[in-house]
């Protein structure tokens, strides 16, 4: 009940307007009833208006109801959940006719002040609308500390699932050098390797395989090294999807990101001709802009997406990883009918993505990575160094499969309809192949010590997927609701890494409501603060980590690099300021460190000899590094551990694109232990520093921090990470990592592979410990970054 108290002081600059009165600071959701309208003007030529209503606070988009078509008086009765957190003035409702010709007509725009809801706690009446007729509605803010703090996320669009099984991976194998052992409340760790078991998984399958992918090379070998047996070698990808189709007759489903630029390397022009002529179905979907279907069934772009150049065909992608297939019975249940399991995550099975914790840049250039030299620098692959690849995935066993198999179901059906016939029939009742997915229980015993409840969340609209209900129109944003939930929920820290950190652009310092025309307003990182600073408050210990790569992906002076960098700052700056802003109002003597901070992953190979190659290399960034021996991990996790409890994981960044809803279409899973969790581990003797579950969450949460900070520099306080002694430890760590990756003297080995991100805080601003990244040829490889007129954010956010 404090949060309210105490933030209002804290959120003064930035985009919160808190001088004005008008402006309230609402932390929690505001419960819309869109109900009907009545009496609108008719402005269908030949028919009846087709109506809609958006939902907008302060000229941020929202979620908006379906399209009724022909009818002067629709009847929605639709319930719209929107999380807030920050200063807020208006919330509007646009009342629009659909145009085949343009992006919809306005009917009339709603206003009601945000002071007035919070006053009246209900506001439910009718409102006329500019051009004739009415809206009737109905809302209600309800507080964050009225919401509850059950894990399951009550507004997705899948529900929670018990009974499963999980197995999370770090990187696309772990070896057993690689995988010390880790002791859990139930027994020992049990590590596993993500490529091996989806190869095994794929050809154990006699039904069907379903893989979703941003990308997808046929080329792929999955298993190498000591894993291939001598007498049946691994076969590419490609050819064993041929092989399961062909020889076994089971049914090879691929749905791909189609980049129509073929400026992303995907492979997928490629990959669809490899398998032309053979039973294997490929598709490749353009990510399409907002459409309309009109009364004669045809559907056509909106004005916005056929004007706009960078329209979402180009703009936006498919971003899912998945693979879906069918699997062996457990324990001789129920005779020989097939069960569904599922892969999802942040890994595409694609070039480049083999690696280990170990991340060898240049010793396996001619071994394992001889053929799948990846480098995002054009650089000459025989010389190195490739580009170190650190990932986050997951296998599912149990009901939740069903969920991510219906995912697929669903963007078949809306984005292969001459290929509906393909897909497999697996829930209908009855069926004699497949068994039920209440009889799909991995754990029958809830009182299991390892059981999982699971949930499925997405970043998806009714472009890319047919939603139940026949709705001409949804908007499913339930992961950004999902790490807001999460986030408010947490007691001792959060562990995030992800391949972007942007966004609350709203509170960004510098960037008010009237010139902020930056899309990137999802409340993450904004969400984070209101933690950070309630804990404060409290006098709790609690501490944010976040990894993200030391640059893009991409020629770091670049315009879009250095775009991307600039919202990344702008970000971590509003965050800093914001803390450090409370520590001194309410004069704590903590620093803004002790709460938040934010690192990279790189590496040297130092005891590698590059002496023969250095004047080989014809780029001289190449040849720099050569000489430097070092390059970054690159990041591309998308991962966050709350209270060593709960694990949300998948194929979201934490920008606009993978958070909108509208933009990037995504999937994620969220996962924990129920016998696993703060409240049960302290029982009734809570307390703000108690101790933390261990269950697997915890175990491969200290699996990470030993591939990252290196298996000799685990120490007994990193059990609790919300310690401040922990992020005293993990910071002298990293900062002494970063001291020697970025010497350029002698190479020399680094203990561990987390550096501590090249920012510094001085008096509460947010300045970089260097001005440009180590091996940079031009002076323009800004740390902080550099925003452009050449690319529109749209793309970069």
């Amino acid at each position: 009940a404090h949060t309210l108290e105490v933030l209002d002081t804290a959120w003064g600059g930035g985009g919160g307007n808190t001088g004005d009165q008008s402006y309230m600071f609402l932390y929690g959701h505001l419960q819309v009833k869109i109900h009907r309208c009545l009496d609108l003007p008719n402005l269908d030529i030949g028919s009846l208006t087709d109506a809609y209503v958006r939902v907008n606070v302060d000229g941020k988009k929202g979620p908006r109801t379906e399209t009724i078509m022909d009818n002067l008086r629709p009847e929605w009765n639709a319930t719209l959940m929107m999380p807030v957190a920050g200063h807020m003035q208006v919330l509007s409702f646009d009342v629009k006719h659909e145009d085949i010709l343009g992006p919809g007509t306005l009917i009339g725009r709603v206003c009601i002040p945000l002071v007035e809801i919070v006053e009246l706690q209900v506001i439910e009446e009718g409102y006329d609308l500019d051009m004739g007729g009415q809206l009737v509605l109905s809302v209600k803010y309800i507080p964050s500390v009225n919401l509850g703090s059950g894990v399951s996320l009550q507004s997705s669009g899948f529900t929670q699932h018990s009974g499963n099984s999980v197995t999370l991976y770090q990187d696309a194998l772990l070896s057993g050098t690689h995988s010390p052992p880790i002791k859990t409340d139930h027994g020992m760790y049990q590590h596993a390797e993500c490529w091996h078991d989806i190869y095994y998984a794929i050809k154990a399958a006699k039904k069907f395989i379903y893989i979703t992918g941003w990308s997808v090379w046929h080329k792929l070998v999955l298993l190498r090294e000591d894993h291939t047996d001598p007498a049946a070698p691994c076969l590419p990808l490609g050819e064993l999807l041929k092989q399961k189709s062909a020889e076994e007759g089971v049914t090879v489903l691929l749905l791909l990101w189609e980049d129509v630029t073929g400026l992303m390397a995907t492979s997928d022009k490629e990959t669809r001709t490899f398998f032309e002529g053979t039973n294997v179905q490929v598709v490749l979907a353009q990510r399409l802009g907002d459409t309309v279907t009109k009364k004669d069934g045809h559907t056509s772009l909106t004005t916005a997406a056929v004007t706009a150049v960078v329209g979402k065909d180009v703009l936006f992608t498919h971003h899912q990883k998945s693979v879906i297939l069918d699997a062996d019975p457990l324990r001789g249940d129920h005779q020989d009918r097939r069960r569904v399991i599922c892969f999802v995550g942040g890994l595409d099975l694609t070039n480049g993505r083999y690696d280990n914790p170990s991340h060898e840049m240049f010793s396996s250039l001619h071994t394992v990575h001889q053929n799948d030299f990846y480098q995002a620098l054009p650089f000459e692959g025989s010389l190195g160094p490739r580009e170190p690849w650190h990932d986050i995935h997951c296998k599912i066993e149990g009901p939740v499969a069903r969920d991510v198999l219906l995912n697929f179901e669903q963007r078949w059906t809306k984005q292969a309809k001459d290929k509906r016939k393909f897909l497999v029939n697996v829930t209908t009742e009855g069926n004699e192949t497949f068994v039920s997915q209440q009889q799909e229980s991995y754990y029958h015993d809830q009182q299991h010590p390892q059981t999982w409840d699971v949930q499925v969340f997405r970043s998806l609209d009714c472009n890319s997927a047919v939603i139940p209900g026949g709705k001409p129109y949804q908007l499913d944003y339930s992961i950004q609701e999902a790490y807001i939930h999460l986030i408010r929920r947490a007691e001792r820290f959060i562990y995030i890494e992800n391949q972007y950190f942007l966004g609350s652009a709203k509170e960004w310092l510098g960037y008010h409501d009237k010139s902020n025309n930056v899309e990137c307003k999802h409340l993450i990182p904004n969400e984070l603060c209101v933690k950070i600073l309630s804990k404060i408050k409290a006098k709790e210990p609690f501490a944010v980590y976040i990894v993200v790569p030391l640059y893009p992906e991409g020629v770091p002076e670049s315009a879009t690099v250095q775009a991307i960098l600039h919202w990344q700052f702008k970000t971590v700056e509003m965050m800093y300021h914001r803390i450090d802003k409370y520590l001194k109002v309410h004069k704590h003597s903590g620093n803004v460190t002790d709460y938040l901070n934010v690192y990279c992953l790189g590496k040297r190979e130092a005891l590698y000899d590059t002496t023969a190659l250095i004047d080989k290399a014809t780029d001289t960034r190449q040849k720099a590094m050569l000489m430097s021996k070092r390059f970054m991990i690159y990041v591309h996790s998308k991962m966050m551990i709350v209270d060593d409890e709960y694990i949300i994981l998948g194929s979201a960044n934490i920008n606009e694109r993978s958070m909108a809803g509208d933009r990037d279409s995504e999937i994620c899973v969220g996962c924990c232990q129920p016998h696993y969790t703060v409240q049960k581990t302290c029982k009734d003797n809570y307390t703000a520093a108690g101790g933390l579950p261990k269950g697997d969450v915890y175990a491969f949460r200290k699996s990470l921090w030993i591939e990252h900070l290196g298996k000799d520099n685990w120490r007994e306080l990193m059990e609790q990470p919300h310690n401040p002694q922990c992020v005293q430890c993990v910071n002298d760590k990293a900062i002494a990592n970063w001291e020697a990756f970025a010497d350029d003297t002698t190479p020399k080995e680094q203990p561990g592979h987390l550096l501590k991100y090249p920012y510094k805080v001085e008096d509460g601003k947010l300045k970089t410990v260097v001005n440009f990244f180590p091996d940079g040829v031009e002076q323009g490889a800004k740390v902080r970054g550099e925003p452009t007129d050449m690319i529109p954010n749209i793309l970069t956010t």
